[in-house]
C-alpha cells in the first residue's frame, strides 16, 4: 500500500507524471483509496457504492497502458468520486433523500462522467448529499449526516458534502459536484479544498440549465485545470454547453476588486474577513492590483433568489410520493411550503426581481477582471444542521449564490484556519469564459498563502469527539 499521506499530498500532474515515470501505478494508487476509504468512511459518512471491484479493474487496463506507453486517456488511472445527483451507468440516484424511495439506477453516464470514462479516470464511489441539494449541510434522510474530517461535530458544507469530506480526509485524486447556489464551493471552503463553479456550460451536464453547473472539487489548484480540460466542451445533451475558450493575454496588467461585503445578508465573520485580507496582501505581494471596492449592490440580491430555491425544492418534494414525503426534514418542508401558494404574478415579480440582481452583479466587473470575496460569510457550524440558520437553510450563500445566476466562473482556494479546526477559504471570480485565467490566479495565490502560512496536514484518520453523533 502507498501510504494516504503520500497520496494526499501530490497534485493531480504530478500524480500522472510519477505514472509516465514508473514511480507509482494507478493499482497501488487506486488500492490505496479503497482501503483507506473503508477505514475513514464510517466516521465521515461521506460515500455509498463504494466501486472496489470495477476500480481495480479499470486499474489494471491503466496500469497496461502506462507500462507500454500507449497511455491515451488525460486522466488515465486518477480515481475519482461523483456527487449523488450526477448520473453514472449502473449507479444509484438519490438526490440526498428517501423521499425517492429506492432511488434510480442509472441507464446512462451525465456528461461529466462520460468526459471523465472517456479520459479513462477511475469511479471510486458516489458521494453523499442533503435531500434535494437544497441545503448546504450533510443533512440527508437517505444517507444520513456527513460530517467533516477537520472537525466531525461540524458540517462539512453542502451540498457536495460527501465529495468535500472525503477528499479532505484523503480519498481519491477529484470529485465531481454540481453547484446551484455555491454548493461545490461552501463544502470546498469549510473542508480546505480548492473548486470551481465553472462559466454556465462549459461543463456539459444533464438536465440542461441556465443555474446549476456541474463543479470540481480537488485538494490543489493546480488539479482543477487539467480537471478542467478533460471534462469541458460542447455535448449534444446540453443545450447550454460552451467550448472552452483560451485567454488572450496572461496576468500581469489584471484587476481584482476586493469585496469584503455585499451589504446583505449575515454580518461576514471575523475569520472570513481576514482570510480576504490575507488573500488581498498575498496578491499585492504577487504584483497584482488588489483594491476594496464598494458593492453597487443597492439590496438584498439573494432574497429573490432564494424564493426560487423555494419553488424547485416545493416541486421535487411535491413530485414525491405522498407516504414517503414524512423523511424529509421538517425545517426544509416549512422552508420551501409558502412556493405552494405563490400566483403566476408573484413568481414573474420574482424572476424580474433576480434579473435586476443579474445586472447588478454584472456591474461588479466594470472597473476590474476578477473579485476576490469571502466563500460564506459563517465559519462552521453544527453537523446536525440543515444551515446556520434554521428559517432559511441556504442564508449563508450571499457571495456564492449571485454568480450561478450571472454565470460567472467563481473559484474557492484555501486561505488560513478559524475558529474549532476550521478551514477558511476565500472566492475569486472572473468575467465569463475567463475560467483559465482565473484558475492560474488562483494557482498563485494559493501558493503564496502556503508559503506564508505553512504547509497543513489532511485530516486523514478523523475521529469522533462529540457525544451526540449520528452518522447512520
Amino acid at each position: 500500500m502507498i501510504p494516504i499521506e503520500q497520496l494526499a499530498a501530490i497534485s493531480l500532474p504530478e500524480l500522472l507524471a510519477s505514472y509516465r515515470s514508473g514511480e507509482l501505478d494507478p493499482v497501488a494508487v487506486a488500492e490505496s483509496f479503497i482501503a483507506h476509504a473503508q477505514r475513514v468512511n464510517p466516521t465521515i459518512n461521506a460515500l455509498y457504492e463504494i466501486q472496489s471491484e470495477q476500480a481495480l479493474a479499470a486499474a489494471e487496463i491503466s496500469r497496461m497502458r502506462w507500462r507500454s506507453g500507449e497511455a491515451v486517456g488525460a486522466l488515465e488511472g486518477v480515481p475519482v468520486t461523483l456527487k449523488d445527483s450526477v448520473n453514472a451507468r449502473g449507479m444509484y440516484w438519490y438526490h440526498g433523500s428517501s423521499a425517492h424511495g429506492n432511488g434510480r439506477l442509472a441507464s446512462e453516464d451525465a456528461p461529466p462522467v462520460e468526459r471523465l470514462k472517456q479520459a479513462h479516470a477511475l469511479v471510486l464511489a458516489k458521494c453523499t448529499m442533503p435531500d434535494f441539494g437544497m441545503s448546504a449541510s450533510g443533512v440527508s434522510s437517505r444517507h444520513g449526516i456527513t460530517r467533516n474530517p477537520w472537525n466531525t461535530a461540524a458540517s462539512p458544507g453542502g451540498s457536495s458534502s460527501g465529495g468535500a469530506a472525503s477528499l479532505a480526509a484523503g480519498i481519491g485524486m477529484a470529485s465531481i459536484g454540481s453547484d446551484i447556489a455555491g454548493s461545490v464551493r461552501l463544502p470546498a471552503a469549510q473542508c480546505g479544498l480548492a473548486a470551481l463553479k465553472p462559466t454556465q456550460g462549459l461543463i456539459a451536464h444533464t438536465p440542461a440549465s441556465d443555474v446549476r453547473s456541474a463543479g470540481l472539487l480537488c485538494r490543489h489548484a493546480a488539479d482543477l485545470e487539467p480537471l478542467l480540460r478533460a471534462v469541458a466542451g460542447v455535448h449534444p445533451k446540453d443545450r447550454f454547453s460552451l467550448p472552452l475558450t483560451e485567454p488572450a493575454n496572461g496576468l500581469h496588467d489584471a484587476r481584482v476588486a476586493v469585496y469584503p461585503s455585499f451589504g446583505f445578508g449575515p454580518t461576514p465573520d471575523p475569520a472570513a474577513l481576514y482570510a480576504v485580507e490575507m488573500a488581498a496582501e498575498a496578491l499585492t505581494e504577487l504584483g497584482v492590483d488588489a483594491s476594496q471596492h464598494r458593492t453597487p449592490y443597492e439590496e438584498d440580491v439573494y432574497a429573490a433568489i432564494d424564493d426560487t430555491f423555494k419553488l424547485r425544492a416545493w416541486r421535487e418534494y411535491a413530485g414525491c410520493p405522498a407516504p414517503l414525503r414524512q423523511a424529509v426534514p421538517p425545517e426544509l418542508v416549512t422552508w420551501c411550503t409558502p412556493a405552494s401558494r405563490w400566483t403566476l404574478e408573484e413568481m414573474a415579480a420574482i424572476d424580474a426581481r433576480v434579473q435586476q440582481g443579474v445586472a447588478a452583479t454584472n456591474a461588479l466587473f466594470d472597473q476590474a477582471d476578477f473579485l476576490l470575496t469571502p466563500v460564506t460569510p459563517v465559519i462552521g457550524f453544527s453537523a446536525e444542521q440543515l444551515g446556520p440558520d434554521p428559517e432559511m437553510p441556504l442564508r449563508h450563500c450571499t457571495f456564492t449564490a449571485p454568480f450561478n445566476q450571472s454565470g460567472h466562473p467563481a473559484v474557492v482556494i484555501a486561505a488560513t484556519m478559524g475558529p474549532d479546526r476550521q478551514p477558511v477559504g476565500v472566492q475569486l471570480v472572473a468575467r465569463r469564459c475567463d475560467d483559465i485565467r482565473l484558475l492560474r490566479l488562483a494557482v498563485r495565490l494559493e501558493a503564496e498563502l502556503r508559503r506564508t502560512s505553512g504547509a497543513r496536514a489532511w485530516p486523514l484518520l478523523p475521529s469522533r469527539h462529540d457525544a451526540h453523533a449520528d452518522a447512520s
